[in-house]
């Protein structure tokens, strides 16, 4: 069984939370680039999987 929440999923979680994604992390070529999220405080991660998880944490 796969329990690892889809990219999406991680996203939507974190906006019903009332956190913010820049569109440029959202971006097929910037999925795997530093990224940075806010959701009240600023993560960051290696990629944009690994700063909503932070975030969600």
């Amino acid at each position: 069984m796969n329990t690892t929440p889809t990219l999406h999923n991680l996203v939507t979680t974190l906006l019903k939370r009332g956190g913010h994604v820049n569109k440029y992390y959202l971006s097929d070529l910037n999925k795997n680039k530093h990224a940075v999220v806010f959701l009240k405080g600023w993560f960051g991660g290696r990629n944009i999987r690994e700063a909503l998880t932070k975030a969600l944490l």
